[in-house]
Formats: C-alpha cells, structure tokens, sequence
C-alpha cells in the first residue's frame, strides 16, 4: 500500500489527480484537511458509508481486482529500481521480527539479497495467499460451521487492507475514466476524496457511482455543510463581515449523544488505576490539539 500511495502522491504533485483516496487515521485525514484549506474552504463537505461491502461483492471478482494492485505495486518498485517485476520479492526485515514488529514490516528486496533464512513472497506467492483468505473464511453459527462466499472476509486481519485496495483499484479505473471524457472539474473534486475502509469523505461532489464499486452506499450526515469523519467534525461557515467562507475542524463530542451522563473519571473506591484520568485528559488533549483550530 505505500509503494501504491508514494506513486500517487508522485502523480498528485505533477499533475493535481489523486487516485489514492485512503487514509489510515485521523491524524492523518486532519493533517490532510489543514494543508488543503484553500480548496477545500469552499466546498461542503459530505459523507457516505458502503452498506453492502460485506455481503454482496463476489470472491473471483474482489481477488481479481486486488490481484491488479499487487501487480502495480510490484511494477511500480521494479521501475524505481530498475530490475524485472520476477526479480523482486518482498520480505520482513529481520529487525522488526517478534512482539515490537510494527504493522508496515514488510520491504522489497532483491532476490540476488535474499538470504536462505528469510521469509519471501513473489507477486504470485501474494496473489495465492489473496484467493486462499477470500476462499477460506468460516463462520461458526448455532454450531453450524458456514463458509462466507460474498463480500469482504469478516473478522480477518487482512480484511481493512482487502477492502482499500479493493475500493482503490475502482476508484482509480473511475478516476482514469473521467480524464479520458476531459470531466477535470469531477476529476478534481474526487482528487480531495478520502475513504476509511468503508467511509467516504468528499467535498463539492458525490462519490463515484455505486455501479462503479459494485456496492451500495448512503450519506450519512443529516445537515448539509456539517458533516462527521473519524471523529472530525467539519463545519463550513460563513465570516458575517467579510462574506468570506471557512471551515471548521473540532473534536466530536459522542457523549453528548448518549441518553446518560457519562462518568468522565473513575471513582475513588474503584480499582482501576489511579492514572486513567489523567491519561484520558492528556489524550483529549492531544487529540484536541492535532485536529482541532479556531479557522482554517
């Protein structure tokens, strides 16, 4: 996934056309927001959510298209460094071996640097383990062992990543589509798109069609000009002195939608850790302070 977002940030910066809308948390999409001001000020924001991601899309079909992104990952690495695609493999570098190994462990390297001890996986090594997990996801119900045979796998830890390259190979034919018919300005609007696995986050425009992804989708914010993504609240306004237009970023409040007050500390009879309330505190307020600004 990052050989597949450094070419597009490549491609962005040369050309103004992002392909590759997701983003990993919300740090990163405030990150985005605050560095985009000045296009996205006067765009209203909108957000939809895929209802039928996991019980509609067939397994040949979803491996298929992921299937192409692995292929275009490993193209993309074989260009920059200037050998063949069969030359390539990826590994885990054995210093991120054991319990500290991160969730990005994995490098390409040569197949003339490989040693005997260490793991590797070729394009079709990944391709086969891609079909094998689309093929063997079970589901014990009642006592009744079912075998899931639509949608993306539930309850796996490659299903979030299955499920952005899956999206992302169809956003990118879209995107390609609409440079073809010379539509720049949907191009462009669909350019400051961002996707968390099933959630959808555009400005001034809709998502591509629903026949695109092969799924249904809904929009999920109720107000037009306010909307909810990762816990982001974005709000545009309107400066009542110079008519200029803003948006604005805050922390969503989820108490507030409870029908209960929330405790906000332990008591002082519990046992849990005396150091739950301040450490809840000091990540409010990080977070706060990551996402939130008075404008932007």
């Amino acid at each position: 996934m990052e050989i597949l977002r450094r070419e597009d940030n490549d491609r962005f910066n040369a050309t103004g056309f992002r392909f590759f809308w997701i983003t990993e948390s919300s740090d990163d999409t405030a990150f985005f927001l605050k560095t985009h001001v000045d296009e996205l000020s006067g765009l209203v924001a909108g957000t939809w959510d895929f209802t039928t991601m996991y019980d509609q899309l067939g397994l040949e079909g979803t491996a298929g298209e992921i299937a192409g992104t692995i292929d275009e990952a490993f193209a993309a690495e074989a260009e920059r460094l200037g050998v063949r695609v069969d030359e390539l493999v990826l590994v885990r570098p054995k210093s991120q071996h054991g319990p500290q190994k991160k969730k990005r462990c994995f490098a390409f390297m040569l197949l003339t640097d490989l040693s005997s001890q260490q793991a590797a996986y070729s394009a079709h090594d990944l391709k086969a383990l891609l079909a094998f997990c689309l093929a063997n996801t079970y589901v014990l119900v009642n006592g009744i062992l079912m075998r899931q045979i639509l949608g993306i796998p539930m309850g796996a830890n490659a299903s979030p990543d299955i499920a952005n390259l899956f999206c992302y190979a169809k956003e990118k034919r879209y995107m390609m589509r609409l440079l073809a018919e010379r539509d720049i300005r949907r191009a462009t609007l669909l350019s400051m798109t961002r996707r968390f696995i099933d959630d959808l986050l555009c400005f001034g425009t809709k998502p591509p069609p629903e026949s695109i992804y092969s799924m249904g989708y809904k929009q999920t914010n109720a107000c037009v000009g306010d909307a909810t993504f990762l816990g982001i609240r974005i709000r545009h306004e309107v400066s009542g002195a110079s008519g200029r237009r803003y948006m604005r970023l805050s922390v969503l409040d989820q108490a507030k939608a409870y029908p209960y007050r929330p405790l906000a500390y332990t008591s002082v009879l519990s046992t849990a850790p005396s150091n739950f309330g301040s450490s809840i505190l000091i990540g409010a307020l990080v977070r706060n302070g990551r996402i939130a600004k008075q404008h932007i």
